[in-house]
């Protein structure tokens, strides 16, 4: 989910010399539908590939929706 649907960096320091390459949330996911729609997807891959039941990527899905992220 980290992996597929991120909202920053997870590493304890930066491995990039500079400036920061990556793309800003609001490139990423537009608004807060696109986010909501990336972790939704990144859960449905997670329960298909067997890594995570469907009831987690419910909780998952609904904690995104209910999060401030892009609000």
């Amino acid at each position: 989910m980290l992996l597929d649907a991120p909202l920053g960096t997870y590493l304890g320091w930066n491995i990039t010399a500079g400036g920061d390459p990556r793309p800003s949330l609001e490139e990423r996911y537009a608004d807060h539908a696109g986010y909501v729609a990336a972790v939704r997807k990144a859960a449905a891959n997670a329960v298909a590939q067997g890594f995570l039941l469907q009831k987690d990527a419910d909780a998952l899905i609904a904690a995104a929706d209910a999060s401030n992220v892009l609000k």
